[in-house]
């Protein structure tokens, strides 16, 4: 996570500049990634499109996507992403506000959006293919960066 005066460097790069910092600490942990084929750079809380860290948008579908389904489980090509901030009513409270013991189911659920992206990370490695990243999501804001994306064989 970025903090302070990184942070506010990350969201002043251009959208070809985040998407390339993002390519390079991805290519530490996956060698054999290629360059994306789209991305979509978002700023939290300043772009339409975003609805918070973690969130997910289509490149090139409709930025209201989130809103129309009004659900936090959304299929993607094969897997699912599971996006703790696919809902407007609870924008950002994982991140600006302690828990309290009613908020444990919504612990849960964040919890199960992390085993989806692991089993897609996990899906990839086991594939063994040299393709990899064509689509990946990435938001900048204050709290840091976030890379939530598709990592999949092409």
């Amino acid at each position: 996570m970025a903090a302070r005066r990184f942070a506010y460097d990350l969201e002043n790069i251009s959208e070809e500049a985040a998407a390339d910092f993002a390519m390079v600490r991805l290519k530490k942990m996956f060698p054999k990634a290629t360059q994306p084929v789209q991305y979509l750079v978002s700023r939290w809380g300043t772009d339409p499109n975003s609805l918070g860290c973690y969130s997910y948008d289509v490149v090139g579908k409709p930025s209201d996507i989130c809103c129309r389904r009004k659900i936090r489980r959304m299929s993607v090509d094969p897997w699912s992403l599971i996006s703790s901030s696919s809902s407007l009513e609870n924008v950002g409270d994982h991140v600006t506000h302690p828990i309290r013991w009613e908020m444990v189911n919504k612990v849960i659920s964040y919890m199960w959006w992390l085993i989806g992206f692991i089993c897609v990370l996990f899906s990839y490695t086991n594939q063994g293919s040299a393709q990899a990243a064509n689509l990946i999501r990435l938001e900048l804001n204050t709290f840091g960066i976030a890379v939530a994306g598709l990592v999949r064989p092409v």
